[in-house]
């Protein structure tokens, strides 16, 4: 290859670069390219966008490396070394809480190769998505403890009506014996207890749980339901 055409290529290569980085720079999710260094990912640059999702803070990471960046997450480095091995694009939805906010976020982390030695990452938040898929299944699972009660109340009310009824007759019978009377006051106290859960369980509208044994959570009726 003569002289020139070295020049030419080497010209090319440039403007091949430029094309990229102006590309990289108006992508519209937050984007960070690491490179390998001593077996280490250091981040050395990043997009318009990760400059807003971060406020700013992301100019101070760079020439960081990814292990200080995220040290609570192992597979972001797993994932970084995939990718610049296999050169093959990676992708994982990861749980993240941010170190310096402390908030929680819903993330797709995608990445790409990018010769020489670098490894581009893309980040997308969808923890609007996963708040509404929480919703949603959350209130599924209350219609379904609404059915619920709707049957037990259906089933419980008629046989505890009954039984209400008849401790409320042997109730105003002034000749009851006293220990007699005394379990009457008793069973007349639980049929109004079961009354009362059973109206709680047709009013559950939210999902409060609490400890019943070890490694054991129950719906905490009361604190779940609008008839506190």
């Amino acid at each position: 290859m003569s002289g020139s055409d070295n020049s030419a290529f080497t010209t090319s290569q440039q403007n091949e670069g430029e094309q990229f980085r102006s590309l990289f720079k108006e992508i519209p999710l937050p984007a960070f390219i690491f490179k390998k260094i001593d077996q280490r990912y250091i981040l050395k640059e990043f997009n318009k966008r990760a400059e807003t999702v971060t406020n700013n803070r992301v100019q101070k990471m760079v020439d960081e490396p990814a292990e200080k960046l995220y040290p609570n997450m192992q597979d972001l480095l797993t994932d970084l070394e995939e990718c610049y091995k296999t050169h093959a694009q990676v992708r994982r939805e990861v749980h993240y809480t941010s170190p310096s906010t402390g908030i929680e976020v819903d993330l797709i982390l995608s990445y790409s190769f990018v010769e020489p030695a670098y490894v581009c990452m893309y980040t997308m938040d969808i923890t609007p998505i996963k708040r509404r898929e929480e919703a949603e299944a959350l209130i599924e699972q209350i219609q379904a403890i609404q059915e619920l009660a709707a049957t037990i109340a259906h089933e419980f009310n008629n046989p505890v009506a009954t039984i209400h009824a008849a401790v409320d007759l042997l109730l105003k019978n002034t000749h009851v014996e006293p220990d007699l009377l005394k379990k009457l006051t008793i069973i007349h106290e639980q049929v109004i207890r079961m009354e009362l859960l059973v109206k709680q369980l047709l009013e559950v509208h939210e999902l409060k749980r609490k400890d019943y044994a070890e490694g054991v959570k129950i719906l905490d009726l009361g604190a779940s339901s609008k008839n506190k």
